[in-house]
């Protein structure tokens, strides 16, 4: 699931169509997934590991929160694009927010 975000956050700042390699619950339009999108389709892996929603959504903002403090807690490269940091920021606190990742 992470991966298939990830084929995308790294290319936002060049001039591309936004869309990822993958549909994430059926979106493959980088700007248009939100956690629903995410939980669904996390569930729609019939792993056991979820039983509803609910889990699915709890399971995703704990990952995102991770994520978050791994973010403020690591340098990035000298290379790296200087705002990717920033960016992928904004689309953590978007998606925790309930909002489209944009």
């Amino acid at each position: 699931m992470m991966s298939k975000l990830n084929d995308q956050v790294p290319l936002r700042h060049h001039n591309t169509d936004g869309k990822m390699a993958l549909a994430i619950g059926g979106e493959y339009v980088h700007a248009n997934v939100s956690l629903m999108t995410v939980a669904s389709e996390l569930i729609s892996w019939n792993c056991d590991a979820f039983s509803d929603e609910s889990e699915a959504v709890a399971f995703i903002r704990n990952c995102l929160e991770n994520y978050d403090r791994a973010l403020h807690n690591t340098a990035a490269d000298d290379r790296a694009y200087p705002a990717l940091k920033a960016e992928i920021s904004s689309f953590i606190s978007n998606l925790l927010s309930g909002k489209k990742i944009g």
